[in-house]
């Protein structure tokens, strides 16, 4: 129902007032004007919020709570688990070795002293104790003294590559730092210049002493086997024959290690083709004492 505005008159359908002649406006399309969209009306030039537009709100908050609660529960219960049981979660080096590279490095060792020789590996051969793996192998170099390398690979990643010639052996680490130590537990640090020319000087040893000087008396004494701690958790094995041989074995740290070779007692010593004196402080029946770098050691008689 439209009337005029300036008196009054009901002027619905009508242009013009038919009581005082006032224009009247078409005002069908502003009176009430509706722009609809997913959250406001706007009626009249004012939004009004429908209660769709109040609820969406409300339910993407409670799904954002939601979901921070999960994730903080997660996390919490991810710190738990991993404080009961830290070894599944922990992160290692993989326990592997360069056996190539310390292939190459042997090699090149071996050479320096047997430049003519023809060296190729013999066998390989791989174990793991106590977590540590160990890779051995033998080249043959053309004469009759073994040359063996060993790495071994800790848990903790470090390796140590391990050059053997008969009862001497040249360790090298990942830092190329070199240390010679001789088949009873004596070492000490060399440079590589004078690990190699020890090697040679081993190496020319051996070959001369393909017989031994025995003295008839002493040697009588000392033949047999003996056996006795030598360091703190070290047990060492000597077996002398009568026809001058010898067999050393030595066990530590999980391991073990085994040479042989020539001996010959002289001035009271019991000298090694590998290089090693031992000056006999006593023997008996059942003891013998060797004076050595570390000290004495007590070697029992062993019924073979």
């Amino acid at each position: 129902m439209k009337f005029c505005p300036k008196c009054g008159e009901k002027v619905e359908g009508m242009k013009f007032c038919p009581e005082c002649g006032c224009k009247i406006e078409d005002t069908s399309n502003k009176d009430e004007k509706e722009v609809v969209d997913s959250t406001t009306i706007t009626i009249d030039n004012q939004k009004i919020e429908t209660p769709h537009s109040k609820k969406k709100p409300r339910i993407g908050c409670i799904i954002g709570l939601i979901i921070i609660a999960l994730f903080i529960f997660g996390v919490v219960v991810g710190i738990n688990e991993m404080s009961k049981n830290p070894e599944k979660y922990e992160t290692t080096q993989e326990n592997t070795a360069d056996t190539e590279g310390y292939m190459d490095l042997a090699i090149q060792t071996l050479q320096t002293y047997n430049p003519d020789a023809n060296i190729h590996i013999m066998d390989y051969k791989e174990w793991e104790v106590d977590g540590i793996i160990y890779i051995q192998s033998t080249f043959d170099t053309g004469s009759d003294i073994d040359h063996e390398f060993l790495i071994r690979c800790p848990k903790d990643g470090t390796q140590v590559f391990i050059l053997q010639v008969d009862g001497d052996t040249i360790f090298y680490n990942q830092d190329d730092e070199i240390e010679y130590m001789d088949n009873v537990g004596k070492s000490t640090t060399q440079n590589k210049a004078e690990t190699k020319e020890r090697a040679k000087t081993v190496s020319s040893t051996k070959e001369q002493h393909t017989t031994a000087s025995i003295t008839p008396h002493k040697q009588n004494l000392i033949i047999g086997m003996w056996e006795g701690d030598w360091i703190s958790g070290g047990y060492i094995e000597f077996q002398f024959l009568d026809n001058g041989e010898f067999y050393c074995s030595t066990y530590y740290d999980g391991s073990s290690n085994s040479t042989n070779g020539t001996y010959w007692v002289e001035d009271n010593n019991i000298n090694l083709d590998t290089g090693e004196i031992y000056p006999v402080q006593s023997v008996q029946n059942d003891l013998l004492k060797l004076e050595t770098y570390e000290g004495v050691y007590e070697l029992h008689a062993v019924s073979v």
